[in-house]
């Protein structure tokens, strides 16, 4: 049976693909040095993308069964690159100090504690940014795509999820990380978060132990976003509007979390917040 050019084409490439893999696979179980592994990385992921680019193609001028058939083929085969590719970055994040990072082979001393890691949550989003920009993103003898590559490795979650669509290239990374700031620093909704937790929490013990560790975190938890409540700096109105904003229907809080955007004063303005409800 004649085999038609556009089938040719996906299994050469699927073939390529494959051993491409198997290659990659093996340098990261031998811990290949960091800029092997990026190289090789790069390839795969190239390889990768021109197959996907003719997959549904592929698909589209086959029979519904066969296609279907196809179909599953390539799925496993991507999962297969997604997963390999995960733990190929994951590996090249978290590489010991002294080994070769930069593509023009100087050495670079990483960091010998283990890097933050960041699942979205925007209470920790400053937290996971000193310790991250301190550690890596100031560091000048890395390239902005080693920096990525780090960057990845220390996200999960919703934070990782973020990053899609963009590449281990250089201008990538300043992208990532205005992504994550736009997305993740906002000290308001942090500060509102840690109130509502705080309330929370000890609405659920009476162990005296356990309420005075939720004050002490507490307090450094919002120290450290500005509002230490020990100097005034957290208003009794403040905390007020952030509990008494989660009652109210989710039409109306969003209307007041996009007053609060435009004018920051509004979190702490609880006439202004009086008027917003009777209006």
């Amino acid at each position: 049976m004649r085999v038609s050019p556009m089938k040719k084409k996906v299994e050469i490439r699927r073939s390529a693909l494959k051993k491409k893999m198997d290659h990659l696979e093996r340098l990261w179980r031998e811990n290949a040095l960091h800029l092997e592994l990026r190289l090789h990385l790069q390839e795969t992921i190239t390889l990768y993308e021109q197959l996907d680019g003719f997959q549904l193609e592929f698909e589209e001028e086959l029979e519904a069964e066969d296609a279907e058939i196809e179909s599953d083929i390539w799925a496993g085969l991507r999962n297969r690159f997604l997963s390999l590719r995960a733990h190929v970055e994951s590996s090249m994040a978290a590489k010991e100090p002294m080994d070769s990072v930069s593509y023009e082979g100087r050495k670079v001393r990483l960091p010998r504690f283990e890097l933050p890691k960041f699942d979205g949550d925007v209470t920790r989003f400053r937290e996971f940014w000193d310790q991250f920009e301190s550690s890596v993103h100031l560091q000048t003898d890395l390239s902005n795509a080693t920096k990525m590559a780090y960057l990845r490795g220390c996200l999960t979650g919703v934070a990782l999820d973020a990053l899609q669509g963009l590449s281990a290239a250089n201008q990538d990374y300043e992208i990532a990380v205005q992504r994550l700031k736009g997305r993740f620093d906002r000290p308001q909704v942090a500060v509102r978060q840690h109130i509502l937790r705080f309330f929370h929490t000890l609405s659920k013990s009476s162990d005296l132990s356990a309420i005075c560790d939720e004050c002490h975190r507490g307090v450094y938890s919002l120290t450290a976003l500005g509002k230490d409540p020990r100097n005034g700096d957290l208003s009794a109105a403040e905390v007020m509007i952030a509990v008494a904003r989660e009652r109210l229907p989710n039409s109306v809080r969003i209307q007041w979390d996009k007053l609060t955007m435009e004018n920051g004063s509004l979190v702490a303005d609880l006439p202004g917040f009086l008027r917003f409800l009777q209006e």
